[in-house]
C-alpha cells in the first residue's frame, strides 16, 4: 500500500533516511475498534518479522483517540526502529509511520511525534495538514 504522504529526511546517515509515512487503510472498517486495531496491528508487525513489538499507551490526533505501536524492523540488512500511530476520522483508519534509526532515544522519538500531532489538523476533506 503506498502512502498518501511520504517526508524523508534530506541527508540520511549510516544508509537510513528518517522519515514520516502516512496511509488511509481501507482494509479496516468503519465497524473496527480502536482495540481490534490496535491488536491486529501488532499481530501483523510480528507476522512480517518486526522485533520489539510494544503497545504503547494511546495518545490523540486532532481530537481523535489513536494507538501507537512501536517496534524495531530490519530491512536490507538495515535496522530502523518504527513508531505506528493509527486513528480512525470520518469512518478511515489513517496510519501515521515515523522511522527512526536505532540510536535515536525514545524521548527523542516521542518528542518529534508529540510535535507532530500538535499541530496536527483534519479538515473537512478528509485529509490532513499539519
Amino acid at each position: 500500500m503506498a502512502p498518501d504522504i511520504a517526508v524523508f529526511e534530506e541527508h540520511g546517515s549510516n544508509g537510513f533516511a528518517q522519515n514520516l509515512n502516512v496511509l488511509t487503510d481501507t482494509s479496516g472498517s468503519d465497524s473496527t475498534t480502536l482495540d481490534q486495531y490496535e491488536s491486529g496491528a501488532a499481530l501483523e508487525l510480528k507476522r512480517t518479522g518486526a522485533q520489539d513489538v510494544t503497545v504503547n499507551s494511546r495518545t490523540s490526533i486532532d481530537g481523535e483517540p489513536a494507538i501507537h505501536v512501536s517496534s524495531m524492523v530490519s530491512l536490507n540488512l538495515r535496522q530502523y526502529r518504527v513508531e505506528s500511530y493509527a486513528a480512525k476520522h470520518d469512518g478511515r483508519w489513517w496510519v501515521i509511520t515515523l522511522s527512526f534509526r536505532p540510536d535515536v532515544s525514545v524521548e527523542q522519538r516521542s518528542a518529534l511525534a508529540s510535535s507532530i500531532f500538535a499541530t496536527w489538523k483534519w479538515d473537512d476533506t478528509g485529509t490532513v495538514s499539519s
